[in-house]
């Protein structure tokens, strides 16, 4: 009776260590789960960081081949002694008609 007591003592106490180690490699499993996820969150942060800002840079470059391609508008406008198409029209057309009307006046341009 008494090597019976032993043996439910020591199952207990190693049930209990062995509940310990699973709780310590819970916890740090957790973790290390948080990290992965800071680290996610983070990285996802840059990216989006880096697409608003790449995004952002494409605007500024159209506006700039807008702008450019109005005043090569208003310029052969002028060679051609035609009346200015006004900015504000011209700036609510799309980048490829302005660019089919650069085309249609240098066609109209003489040689």
């Amino acid at each position: 009776m008494q090597l019976a007591k032993i043996n439910i003592q020591k199952e207990i106490y190693e049930g209990r260590l062995k509940a310990q180690r699973d709780a310590l490699a819970l916890a740090d499993a957790v973790a290390q789960a948080e990290q992965a996820l800071a680290k996610s969150e983070s990285e996802r942060e840059r990216a989006e960081s880096e697409r608003a800002q790449a995004m952002a840079r494409a605007a500024e470059l159209e506006a700039l081949a807008r702008g450019n391609v109005v005043a090569r508008i208003h310029l052969m406008q002028k060679l051609l002694r035609q009346t200015e198409t006004p900015t504000a029209e011209l700036e609510q057309m799309t980048l490829e008609s302005l660019t089919a009307l650069v085309g249609q006046l240098e066609r109209e341009l003489p040689r």
